[in-house]
């Protein structure tokens, strides 16, 4: 071993004596916030902008306070996180708007999001042949917001509005503090629901799919479908049997979740998933 990889070991080890054994959640939680704060940092390299600096031709600027906005010839006059020059014209708050336009055209909308998959590793996988469903839509490249993390920007993506309006500016926060495209979606009375993976990405309003990692049944909220029984009964029509979560609050009913059935799937063959899917679509979806 050379001498200066020696040395850097024995730095290494000494920095291990620093971390108890047996560490908090607090201490645990502390050490993955500052691991993440300089990733970002190293990622995200900020430069200062003094005020009153033009920056020319047509800007995407990110402000400290977490506004995003086009601009042109902007004149800086607050702290800003970062600028892109001559940027993609699309952001990702402009999905909410194209969601709004094709509810009010009477056109159902299905907002896919792929985490982690940007443009141009799209791109390299669309080339390669590897996603031959999305190279067949239309795509073009967009911004994100900052900072370029899940939560973040899913909430720019729903609600239309950057992290300063919205309320989700960072990890760790799940709640919106304005509309989204779902409550837009029962205003009109529409049913629209989101589906998560094993982690909750947002606290939306509107429909929720839980439980689906138990391995026996899931939780779906679907305001719109004109309630529990309702759901109930229009399922059983297309032949899907599902009960309602009120069954199960027996002693304290008015803590049950509204507009929620119980369905089981420990016993549903995978070559059934997609026809039961379709008969609960036409069971509770509009044409």
């Amino acid at each position: 071993m050379k001498q200066n990889d020696r040395k850097a070991l024995e730095d290494q080890i000494r920095h291990m004596d620093d971390v108890p054994y047996n560490p908090s959640p607090e201490h645990i939680e502390e050490i993955k916030q500052r691991a993440f704060q300089q990733y970002m940092a190293r990622q995200f390299q900020q430069t200062e902008v003094p005020e009153g600096t033009t920056l020319p031709g047509r800007s995407l600027v990110y402000t400290a306070a977490g506004d995003v906005f086009y601009a042109e010839d902007y004149a800086v006059a607050e702290p800003l996180t970062g600028v892109i020059s001559d940027p993609p014209t699309r952001c990702v708050t402009d999905a909410a708007a194209l969601a709004r336009e094709a509810m009010d055209a009477g056109e159902r909308v299905l907002l896919i999001y792929i985490d982690g998959l940007g443009y141009e590793r799209f791109r390299d996988a669309a080339a390669a042949g590897e996603a031959p469903n999305l190279a067949a839509l239309t795509l073009e490249k967009c911004a994100s917001v900052y900072p370029t993390i899940t939560p973040v920007n899913y909430a720019a993506m729903v609600s239309g509005l950057p992290p300063a309006e919205n309320g989700v500016d960072r990890r760790g926060v799940h709640a919106l503090t304005c509309e989204t495209i779902f409550s837009d979606a029962a205003a009109r009375s529409l049913v629209a629901f989101a589906a998560e993976g094993d982690s909750q990405i947002l606290a939306l309003p509107g429909a929720e799919l839980d439980g689906v990692h138990s391995g026996l049944h899931f939780l779906l909220t679907l305001p719109g479908a004109g309630g529990e029984r309702a759901m109930v009964e229009a399922a059983a029509r297309q032949g899907v049997r599902l009960r309602g979560l009120s069954e199960y609050y027996l002693a304290r009913p008015e803590q049950c979740r509204p507009d929620t059935v119980v369905a089981g799937y420990s016993a549903l063959r995978e070559e059934d998933v997609e026809a039961v899917a379709q008969a609960l679509a036409r069971a509770w979806l509009k044409d």
